[in-house]
Protein backbone atom coordinates (compact mmCIF):
# COMPACT_ATOMS: atom_id res chain seq x y z
CA UNK A 1 0.00 0.00 0.00
CA UNK A 2 1.33 3.45 -0.97
CA UNK A 3 0.09 6.28 1.26
CA UNK A 4 0.65 9.92 0.32
CA UNK A 5 1.04 12.35 3.23
CA UNK A 6 0.42 16.08 2.73
CA UNK A 7 0.74 17.90 6.03
CA UNK A 8 -1.90 16.37 8.31
CA UNK A 9 -3.82 14.78 5.42
CA UNK A 10 -3.23 11.20 4.33
CA UNK A 11 -4.64 9.37 1.33
CA UNK A 12 -4.11 5.98 -0.29
CA UNK A 13 -2.77 6.49 -3.81
CA UNK A 14 -2.07 2.89 -4.74
CA UNK A 15 -2.93 -0.54 -3.38
CA UNK A 16 -1.98 -3.93 -4.74
CA UNK A 17 -2.43 -7.41 -3.31
CA UNK A 18 -0.58 -10.55 -4.37
CA UNK A 19 -1.58 -12.72 -1.42
CA UNK A 20 -3.35 -15.21 -3.68
CA UNK A 21 -0.02 -16.01 -5.34
CA UNK A 22 1.87 -16.79 -2.13
CA UNK A 23 2.94 -20.40 -1.58
CA UNK A 24 3.98 -20.99 2.01
CA UNK A 25 6.39 -23.69 3.11
CA UNK A 26 4.34 -26.52 4.57
CA UNK A 27 4.37 -26.78 8.34
CA UNK A 28 3.84 -30.29 9.61
CA UNK A 29 2.85 -30.82 13.20
CA UNK A 30 5.83 -32.00 15.17
CA UNK A 31 8.39 -30.99 12.54
CA UNK A 32 11.22 -29.67 14.69
CA UNK A 33 13.00 -26.37 14.24
CA UNK A 34 16.78 -26.46 14.49
CA UNK A 35 18.26 -26.63 17.97
CA UNK A 36 20.04 -23.55 19.34
CA UNK A 37 19.10 -21.13 16.59
CA UNK A 38 21.61 -18.58 17.87
CA UNK A 39 24.59 -20.89 17.32
CA UNK A 40 23.24 -22.02 13.96
CA UNK A 41 22.86 -18.42 12.85
CA UNK A 42 26.33 -17.50 14.10
CA UNK A 43 27.86 -20.38 12.12
CA UNK A 44 26.51 -18.89 8.88
CA UNK A 45 26.77 -15.21 9.77
CA UNK A 46 29.71 -14.71 12.16
CA UNK A 47 30.80 -11.33 13.49
CA UNK A 48 33.90 -9.75 11.92
CA UNK A 49 36.17 -7.14 13.45
CA UNK A 50 36.38 -4.29 10.92
CA UNK A 51 37.55 -0.73 10.46
CA UNK A 52 34.71 1.51 9.30
CA UNK A 53 34.19 5.21 8.64
CA UNK A 54 30.63 6.20 9.38
CA UNK A 55 30.56 9.77 8.08
CA UNK A 56 32.44 11.53 5.31
CA UNK A 57 33.82 13.96 7.92
CA UNK A 58 35.43 11.25 10.05
CA UNK A 59 39.19 11.71 10.32
CA UNK A 60 39.74 8.21 11.66
CA UNK A 61 38.49 4.71 10.96
CA UNK A 62 36.91 3.25 14.08
CA UNK A 63 36.58 -0.41 15.05
CA UNK A 64 33.30 -2.31 14.97
CA UNK A 65 32.11 -5.87 15.05
CA UNK A 66 29.88 -6.37 12.01
CA UNK A 67 27.81 -9.38 11.03
CA UNK A 68 29.26 -11.00 7.89
CA UNK A 69 27.36 -9.91 4.77
CA UNK A 70 25.48 -7.38 6.89
CA UNK A 71 23.02 -10.03 8.08
CA UNK A 72 20.83 -12.62 6.40
CA UNK A 73 18.57 -15.64 6.70
CA UNK A 74 18.88 -19.32 7.61
CA UNK A 75 16.32 -22.09 7.22
CA UNK A 76 14.37 -22.68 10.42
CA UNK A 77 14.52 -26.42 9.74
CA UNK A 78 18.02 -27.06 8.36
CA UNK A 79 20.10 -24.04 9.38
CA UNK A 80 21.40 -23.55 5.81
CA UNK A 81 21.79 -20.07 4.36
CA UNK A 82 18.73 -18.84 2.47
CA UNK A 83 18.82 -16.21 -0.27
CA UNK A 84 16.03 -13.64 -0.77
CA UNK A 85 14.31 -13.55 -4.13
CA UNK A 86 14.81 -10.63 -6.54
CA UNK A 87 16.59 -7.53 -5.24
CA UNK A 88 16.17 -8.20 -1.55
CA UNK A 89 19.90 -8.38 -0.85
CA UNK A 90 21.26 -5.73 -3.24
CA UNK A 91 22.16 -3.42 -0.37
CA UNK A 92 24.87 -5.90 0.59
CA UNK A 93 26.78 -5.22 -2.62
CA UNK A 94 29.90 -3.14 -1.99
CA UNK A 95 30.22 -0.81 -4.94
CA UNK A 96 33.01 1.28 -3.48
CA UNK A 97 35.64 -0.79 -5.28
CA UNK A 98 34.07 -0.52 -8.71
CA UNK A 99 36.04 2.05 -10.68
CA UNK A 100 36.16 4.18 -7.56
CA UNK A 101 38.61 6.73 -8.89
CA UNK A 102 37.80 6.98 -12.59
CA UNK A 103 35.47 9.85 -13.35
CA UNK A 104 36.05 11.00 -9.82
CA UNK A 105 35.25 14.67 -10.11
CA UNK A 106 37.68 16.92 -8.31
CA UNK A 107 38.89 20.34 -9.40
CA UNK A 108 39.71 21.00 -13.05
CA UNK A 109 42.42 23.51 -13.89
CA UNK A 110 42.89 26.32 -16.38
CA UNK A 111 45.83 26.01 -18.83
CA UNK A 112 47.73 28.62 -16.81
CA UNK A 113 47.13 26.81 -13.52
CA UNK A 114 48.09 23.50 -15.09
CA UNK A 115 51.34 24.88 -16.46
CA UNK A 116 52.27 26.12 -13.00
CA UNK A 117 51.29 22.81 -11.39
CA UNK A 118 53.38 20.84 -13.86
CA UNK A 119 56.35 23.03 -13.07
CA UNK A 120 55.96 22.97 -9.28
CA UNK A 121 54.73 19.43 -8.74
CA UNK A 122 56.39 17.74 -11.73
CA UNK A 123 53.17 16.06 -12.82
CA UNK A 124 53.34 13.10 -15.17
CA UNK A 125 52.63 14.18 -18.75
CA UNK A 126 49.80 12.69 -20.79
CA UNK A 127 52.35 11.23 -23.23
CA UNK A 128 54.27 9.44 -20.46
CA UNK A 129 51.06 8.16 -18.91
CA UNK A 130 49.87 6.71 -22.23
CA UNK A 131 53.24 5.04 -22.80
CA UNK A 132 53.07 3.59 -19.30
CA UNK A 133 49.66 1.99 -19.88
CA UNK A 134 50.44 0.74 -23.42
CA UNK A 135 53.67 -0.90 -22.25
CA UNK A 136 51.78 -3.11 -19.79
CA UNK A 137 51.13 -6.12 -22.03
CA UNK A 138 48.60 -7.70 -19.68
CA UNK A 139 46.27 -4.72 -20.14
CA UNK A 140 46.18 -5.28 -23.88
CA UNK A 141 45.76 -1.64 -24.84
CA UNK A 142 45.80 -1.18 -28.60
CA UNK A 143 49.14 0.43 -29.57
CA UNK A 144 47.32 2.42 -32.25
CA UNK A 145 44.72 3.89 -29.89
CA UNK A 146 44.61 7.67 -29.60
CA UNK A 147 43.92 10.04 -26.75
CA UNK A 148 40.26 11.03 -26.94
CA UNK A 149 40.32 13.15 -23.79
CA UNK A 150 42.48 13.81 -20.74
CA UNK A 151 42.28 15.92 -17.63
CA UNK A 152 44.11 16.60 -14.40
CA UNK A 153 42.19 16.95 -11.15
CA UNK A 154 42.86 17.23 -7.45
CA UNK A 155 41.43 15.05 -4.71
CA UNK A 156 42.47 14.89 -1.06
CA UNK A 157 45.60 16.93 -1.79
CA UNK A 158 46.66 14.50 -4.53
CA UNK A 159 46.80 15.16 -8.25
CA UNK A 160 45.33 12.63 -10.68
CA UNK A 161 45.44 12.28 -14.44
CA UNK A 162 42.49 10.64 -16.19
CA UNK A 163 42.90 9.59 -19.84
CA UNK A 164 40.40 8.14 -22.31
CA UNK A 165 41.84 6.19 -25.27
CA UNK A 166 39.86 5.19 -28.36
CA UNK A 167 40.37 3.41 -31.70
CA UNK A 168 38.34 3.34 -34.90
CA UNK A 169 37.23 -0.25 -34.18
CA UNK A 170 35.05 0.64 -31.16
CA UNK A 171 37.80 -0.39 -28.80
CA UNK A 172 39.08 1.78 -26.04
CA UNK A 173 40.26 2.18 -22.48
CA UNK A 174 40.26 4.72 -19.74
CA UNK A 175 42.66 4.88 -16.84
CA UNK A 176 43.56 7.07 -13.88
CA UNK A 177 47.02 7.44 -12.37
CA UNK A 178 48.46 9.50 -9.56
CA UNK A 179 50.02 12.33 -11.56
CA UNK A 180 52.87 12.72 -9.08
CA UNK A 181 53.79 9.11 -8.25
CA UNK A 182 52.54 7.37 -11.42
CA UNK A 183 50.67 4.88 -9.23
CA UNK A 184 47.83 3.21 -11.10
CA UNK A 185 44.47 4.00 -9.52
CA UNK A 186 42.11 2.43 -12.05
CA UNK A 187 41.94 0.93 -15.53
CA UNK A 188 39.04 -0.19 -17.69
CA UNK A 189 38.93 -1.42 -21.28
CA UNK A 190 35.91 -1.94 -23.51
CA UNK A 191 35.00 -3.46 -26.85
CA UNK A 192 31.63 -2.93 -28.53
CA UNK A 193 30.43 -5.85 -30.63
CA UNK A 194 27.19 -7.10 -32.13
CA UNK A 195 28.24 -10.72 -31.71
CA UNK A 196 25.35 -12.42 -29.93
CA UNK A 197 26.98 -15.85 -29.79
CA UNK A 198 26.70 -17.53 -26.40
CA UNK A 199 29.80 -16.98 -24.35
CA UNK A 200 31.48 -20.07 -23.02
CA UNK A 201 31.79 -20.99 -19.38
CA UNK A 202 35.32 -21.31 -18.06
CA UNK A 203 36.75 -24.54 -16.74
CA UNK A 204 38.28 -24.77 -13.27
CA UNK A 205 41.77 -24.71 -14.82
CA UNK A 206 40.97 -21.59 -16.83
CA UNK A 207 39.68 -19.89 -13.69
CA UNK A 208 42.83 -20.83 -11.76
CA UNK A 209 45.02 -19.53 -14.60
CA UNK A 210 43.08 -16.27 -14.59
CA UNK A 211 43.53 -15.93 -10.83
CA UNK A 212 47.30 -16.34 -11.25
CA UNK A 213 47.41 -13.50 -13.78
CA UNK A 214 45.29 -11.32 -11.49
CA UNK A 215 47.58 -12.09 -8.54
CA UNK A 216 50.65 -11.06 -10.54
CA UNK A 217 49.10 -7.73 -11.52
CA UNK A 218 48.03 -6.97 -7.95
CA UNK A 219 51.46 -7.84 -6.63
CA UNK A 220 53.11 -5.60 -9.23
CA UNK A 221 50.91 -2.56 -8.70
CA UNK A 222 49.74 -2.83 -5.11
CA UNK A 223 51.84 -5.37 -3.23
CA UNK A 224 50.19 -8.02 -1.07
CA UNK A 225 51.20 -7.18 2.50
CA UNK A 226 47.96 -5.38 3.36
CA UNK A 227 45.44 -7.35 1.34
CA UNK A 228 43.03 -10.22 1.99
CA UNK A 229 41.94 -12.15 -1.08
CA UNK A 230 38.23 -12.83 -1.41
CA UNK A 231 36.63 -15.59 -3.43
CA UNK A 232 36.74 -15.01 -7.18
CA UNK A 233 33.63 -14.77 -9.31
CA UNK A 234 33.49 -16.34 -12.78
CA UNK A 235 30.71 -15.22 -15.13
CA UNK A 236 30.85 -16.42 -18.74
CA UNK A 237 34.39 -15.59 -19.86
CA UNK A 238 35.09 -13.04 -17.12
CA UNK A 239 36.84 -13.71 -13.82
CA UNK A 240 36.65 -11.03 -11.13
CA UNK A 241 38.81 -11.06 -8.02
CA UNK A 242 38.54 -8.64 -5.11
CA UNK A 243 41.02 -7.95 -2.35
CA UNK A 244 40.12 -6.26 0.94
CA UNK A 245 42.54 -3.83 2.52
CA UNK A 246 44.02 -4.80 5.89
CA UNK A 247 45.34 -2.54 8.64
CA UNK A 248 46.59 -4.22 11.82
CA UNK A 249 45.35 -7.43 10.13
CA UNK A 250 41.80 -6.03 10.25
CA UNK A 251 39.63 -5.48 7.15
CA UNK A 252 39.01 -1.84 6.21
CA UNK A 253 35.45 -1.32 5.00
CA UNK A 254 35.18 0.02 1.43
CA UNK A 255 38.94 -0.12 0.82
CA UNK A 256 40.63 -2.57 -1.50
CA UNK A 257 41.23 -3.69 -5.05
CA UNK A 258 39.03 -5.18 -7.75
CA UNK A 259 40.42 -6.80 -10.91
CA UNK A 260 38.64 -8.39 -13.88
CA UNK A 261 40.21 -10.74 -16.44
CA UNK A 262 39.08 -12.03 -19.84
CA UNK A 263 40.84 -13.93 -22.61
CA UNK A 264 44.35 -13.49 -21.24
CA UNK A 265 43.99 -9.75 -20.55
CA UNK A 266 43.13 -7.57 -17.59
CA UNK A 267 39.97 -5.68 -18.53
CA UNK A 268 39.64 -3.64 -15.34
CA UNK A 269 41.68 -2.70 -12.30
CA UNK A 270 40.52 -0.45 -9.47
CA UNK A 271 42.23 0.43 -6.21
CA UNK A 272 40.90 2.58 -3.39
CA UNK A 273 42.87 3.19 -0.19
CA UNK A 274 41.58 6.05 1.94
CA UNK A 275 44.24 8.17 3.65
CA UNK A 276 42.87 8.25 7.19
CA UNK A 277 44.09 7.30 10.65
CA UNK A 278 43.15 3.97 12.22
CA UNK A 279 42.06 3.45 15.81
CA UNK A 280 44.26 1.17 17.90
CA UNK A 281 42.87 -2.37 18.27
CA UNK A 282 43.89 -2.36 21.92
CA UNK A 283 40.92 -2.85 24.23
CA UNK A 284 38.43 -4.49 21.83
CA UNK A 285 36.01 -6.97 23.37
CA UNK A 286 36.08 -10.64 22.36
CA UNK A 287 34.17 -11.94 19.38
CA UNK A 288 32.02 -14.07 21.69
CA UNK A 289 31.08 -11.10 23.85
CA UNK A 290 30.42 -9.04 20.74
CA UNK A 291 27.98 -11.59 19.36
CA UNK A 292 26.17 -11.78 22.68
CA UNK A 293 25.80 -8.00 22.64
CA UNK A 294 24.54 -8.02 19.06
CA UNK A 295 21.81 -10.52 19.93
CA UNK A 296 20.60 -8.30 22.76
CA UNK A 297 20.11 -5.44 20.30
CA UNK A 298 18.88 -7.60 17.40
CA UNK A 299 17.22 -10.77 18.76
CA UNK A 300 16.64 -13.66 16.36
CA UNK A 301 13.09 -13.88 15.01
CA UNK A 302 11.13 -16.32 12.86
CA UNK A 303 9.87 -15.06 9.51
CA UNK A 304 8.71 -16.11 6.07
CA UNK A 305 11.23 -15.33 3.31
CA UNK A 306 10.36 -15.13 -0.38
CA UNK A 307 12.86 -17.41 -2.13
CA UNK A 308 11.17 -17.30 -5.53
CA UNK A 309 9.46 -20.67 -5.48
CA UNK A 310 7.77 -20.30 -2.13
CA UNK A 311 7.96 -18.50 1.19
CA UNK A 312 10.33 -20.40 3.47
CA UNK A 313 10.37 -20.32 7.25
CA UNK A 314 13.64 -18.69 8.28
CA UNK A 315 15.48 -17.20 11.19
CA UNK A 316 16.90 -13.70 10.89
CA UNK A 317 17.76 -10.74 13.11
CA UNK A 318 15.02 -8.38 14.27
CA UNK A 319 14.85 -4.60 13.71
CA UNK A 320 17.61 -4.44 11.13
CA UNK A 321 18.13 -1.42 8.89
CA UNK A 322 21.38 -1.69 6.97
CA UNK A 323 24.43 -3.32 8.55
CA UNK A 324 24.37 -4.97 11.97
CA UNK A 325 27.33 -3.69 13.95
CA UNK A 326 28.42 -2.57 17.42
CA UNK A 327 31.33 -0.55 18.74
CA UNK A 328 34.21 -3.01 19.14
CA UNK A 329 35.45 -1.48 22.40
CA UNK A 330 32.34 -0.41 24.29
CA UNK A 331 30.00 -3.05 22.89
CA UNK A 332 27.36 -0.38 22.38
CA UNK A 333 25.06 -0.26 19.38
CA UNK A 334 26.43 2.17 16.81
CA UNK A 335 24.10 5.08 16.20
CA UNK A 336 23.43 6.04 12.61
CA UNK A 337 23.65 9.57 11.24
CA UNK A 338 19.99 10.24 11.92
CA UNK A 339 20.08 8.99 15.51
CA UNK A 340 23.14 11.07 16.35
CA UNK A 341 21.75 14.30 14.95
CA UNK A 342 18.02 13.98 15.57
CA UNK A 343 17.89 16.63 18.30
CA UNK A 344 19.47 20.06 18.72
CA UNK A 345 19.84 22.18 21.82
CA UNK A 346 19.34 25.67 20.42
CA UNK A 347 16.02 25.72 18.55
CA UNK A 348 13.48 25.37 21.37
CA UNK A 349 12.07 28.87 20.90
CA UNK A 350 13.03 29.41 17.26
CA UNK A 351 10.52 29.74 14.41
CA UNK A 352 12.26 26.92 12.48
CA UNK A 353 11.82 24.35 15.27
CA UNK A 354 8.86 22.50 13.75
CA UNK A 355 10.57 22.20 10.36
CA UNK A 356 13.88 21.02 11.84
CA UNK A 357 12.32 18.45 14.16
CA UNK A 358 9.87 17.08 11.59
CA UNK A 359 12.63 16.66 9.03
CA UNK A 360 14.83 14.95 11.61
CA UNK A 361 12.06 12.39 12.14
CA UNK A 362 12.52 11.22 8.54
CA UNK A 363 16.32 11.29 8.68
CA UNK A 364 16.96 14.73 7.16
CA UNK A 365 19.26 16.71 9.43
CA UNK A 366 22.74 18.19 9.72
CA UNK A 367 25.58 17.22 12.01
CA UNK A 368 26.10 18.84 15.38
CA UNK A 369 24.62 19.11 18.84
CA UNK A 370 23.70 22.74 18.13
CA UNK A 371 21.75 23.62 15.01
CA UNK A 372 22.83 27.30 14.85
CA UNK A 373 19.68 28.41 12.98
CA UNK A 374 20.88 31.92 12.11
CA UNK A 375 24.21 30.72 10.78
CA UNK A 376 24.68 31.07 7.02
CA UNK A 377 24.43 27.66 5.39
CA UNK A 378 27.31 26.61 3.13
CA UNK A 379 26.87 25.48 -0.44
CA UNK A 380 27.88 21.94 0.50
CA UNK A 381 25.41 21.77 3.40
CA UNK A 382 22.62 23.16 1.23
CA UNK A 383 23.26 20.65 -1.55
CA UNK A 384 23.26 17.79 0.95
CA UNK A 385 20.00 19.04 2.43
CA UNK A 386 18.20 19.62 -0.88
CA UNK A 387 19.51 16.32 -2.26
CA UNK A 388 18.32 14.39 0.80
CA UNK A 389 14.84 15.90 0.45
CA UNK A 390 14.40 15.47 -3.30
CA UNK A 391 16.53 12.41 -4.06
CA UNK A 392 18.22 10.20 -1.42
CA UNK A 393 18.99 10.71 2.27
CA UNK A 394 22.47 9.25 1.74
CA UNK A 395 23.34 12.60 0.16
CA UNK A 396 23.86 13.70 3.78
CA UNK A 397 26.78 11.32 4.27
CA UNK A 398 28.08 10.78 0.74
CA UNK A 399 31.78 11.55 0.25
CA UNK A 400 32.14 15.19 -0.80
CA UNK A 401 33.92 14.44 -4.08
CA UNK A 402 31.39 11.75 -4.98
CA UNK A 403 28.55 14.13 -4.16
CA UNK A 404 29.82 16.92 -6.39
CA UNK A 405 30.66 14.46 -9.16
CA UNK A 406 27.07 13.20 -9.07
CA UNK A 407 25.56 16.67 -8.99
CA UNK A 408 27.78 17.90 -11.82
CA UNK A 409 26.86 14.89 -13.92
CA UNK A 410 23.15 15.58 -13.32
CA UNK A 411 23.52 19.27 -14.20
CA UNK A 412 22.54 20.50 -10.76
CA UNK A 413 25.97 22.05 -10.17
CA UNK A 414 27.33 23.66 -13.33
CA UNK A 415 30.98 23.99 -14.29
CA UNK A 416 32.73 26.61 -12.17
CA UNK A 417 29.95 26.84 -9.56
CA UNK A 418 31.49 24.58 -6.92
CA UNK A 419 32.26 26.45 -3.68
CA UNK A 420 32.03 23.92 -0.82
CA UNK A 421 32.33 26.17 2.23
CA UNK A 422 31.03 29.44 0.79
CA UNK A 423 27.75 30.98 1.90
CA UNK A 424 25.05 31.18 -0.74
CA UNK A 425 22.65 33.92 -1.84
CA UNK A 426 18.97 33.20 -1.41
CA UNK A 427 18.34 33.67 -5.13
CA UNK A 428 21.08 31.13 -5.92
CA UNK A 429 19.52 28.66 -3.50
CA UNK A 430 16.26 29.06 -5.47
CA UNK A 431 18.14 28.07 -8.63
CA UNK A 432 19.55 24.89 -7.06
CA UNK A 433 16.20 23.87 -5.62
CA UNK A 434 14.50 24.25 -9.02
CA UNK A 435 17.28 22.24 -10.66
CA UNK A 436 16.77 19.44 -8.14
CA UNK A 437 13.06 19.47 -8.95
CA UNK A 438 13.76 19.30 -12.69
CA UNK A 439 12.00 22.57 -13.59
CA UNK A 440 14.97 24.59 -14.85
CA UNK A 441 13.93 24.47 -18.50
CA UNK A 442 10.66 26.18 -17.55
CA UNK A 443 12.33 28.61 -15.14
CA UNK A 444 14.55 29.96 -17.92
CA UNK A 445 11.50 31.34 -19.76
CA UNK A 446 11.71 34.43 -17.56
CA UNK A 447 9.33 36.57 -19.62
CA UNK A 448 6.31 34.52 -18.48
CA UNK A 449 6.97 34.91 -14.75
CA UNK A 450 6.27 37.43 -12.04
CA UNK A 451 6.02 37.38 -8.23
CA UNK A 452 4.16 39.31 -5.54
CA UNK A 453 7.36 40.24 -3.69
CA UNK A 454 7.91 43.98 -3.18
CA UNK A 455 11.63 43.60 -3.88
CA UNK A 456 11.20 41.53 -7.04
CA UNK A 457 13.31 44.06 -8.96
CA UNK A 458 16.33 43.05 -6.89
CA UNK A 459 16.28 39.50 -8.27
CA UNK A 460 19.13 39.07 -10.75
CA UNK A 461 18.38 38.82 -14.43
CA UNK A 462 17.70 35.21 -15.39
CA UNK A 463 16.61 34.14 -11.88
CA UNK A 464 13.08 35.50 -11.64
CA UNK A 465 11.55 32.29 -13.00
CA UNK A 466 13.19 30.22 -10.26
CA UNK A 467 11.82 32.44 -7.49
CA UNK A 468 8.38 32.54 -9.13
CA UNK A 469 8.14 28.75 -9.40
CA UNK A 470 9.08 28.23 -5.75
CA UNK A 471 6.69 30.98 -4.68
CA UNK A 472 3.87 29.33 -6.61
CA UNK A 473 4.68 26.01 -4.94
CA UNK A 474 4.64 27.71 -1.51
CA UNK A 475 8.26 26.69 -0.92
CA UNK A 476 9.20 30.35 -0.32
CA UNK A 477 6.75 32.86 1.16
CA UNK A 478 8.85 35.94 1.78
CA UNK A 479 9.23 37.93 4.97
CA UNK A 480 6.97 40.97 5.24
CA UNK A 481 6.44 40.82 1.50
CA UNK A 482 10.17 40.69 0.78
CA UNK A 483 12.09 37.79 -0.77
CA UNK A 484 15.53 39.33 0.00
CA UNK A 485 17.34 37.68 -2.96
CA UNK A 486 20.74 39.19 -2.14
CA UNK A 487 20.80 37.99 1.49
CA UNK A 488 22.76 34.89 2.36
CA UNK A 489 20.61 31.84 3.10
CA UNK A 490 20.57 30.74 6.75
CA UNK A 491 20.27 27.21 8.05
CA UNK A 492 16.80 27.96 9.41
CA UNK A 493 15.61 29.32 6.07
CA UNK A 494 17.02 26.34 4.17
CA UNK A 495 15.24 23.83 6.42
CA UNK A 496 11.94 25.70 6.19
CA UNK A 497 12.26 25.66 2.39
CA UNK A 498 12.66 21.89 2.46
CA UNK A 499 9.85 21.45 4.98
CA UNK A 500 7.53 23.53 2.79
CA UNK A 501 8.58 21.52 -0.24
CA UNK A 502 7.58 18.25 1.42
CA UNK A 503 4.36 19.45 3.06
CA UNK A 504 2.80 22.20 0.95
CA UNK A 505 3.17 21.14 -2.68
CA UNK A 506 -0.29 19.92 -3.75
Amino acid sequence: VDILVRGENKSVVNMYSSLKNIVLEEINDGKPYIENKEEAYKAVFPAQLMYVKKNYTDKEYSLVYRIKDGYGYISAYTGEKMTPFSDGDLYLKNESLMDSTAGMGGSDFTPQELAELEKVNKLVSVEDAVKFIKDETLFGVDKNSNVFSSRYSKRDDKYFLEVLLETDENNGANFVINAQTKELASFNSYHYTNDSAKEKQLSEKEIKDAEKVIDSVVKKYAGTDKLKKNESNATNEYVTQTFARLENDIIVDGNGISVTYKNGKITSYSKYFDDKEFASPEGVISNEDAYSKILTYYPIKLCYLNTGEEYKLCYTLDNVYGYVEIDAKSGEKRKDYHEENATHNDIENHWCRTAVEKLAEIGITLEGENFEPEKEITQLEMLRLFGAAVKYTNYLTLDTEDLYETLEREGIVKSGERADDSSILREDAFVYMVRFLGFERIAKAEEIFTTQFADQSMISSGKLGYASILSGLKVINGNGGLVKPKDNLTRAEAFVMVYNLLTKIP
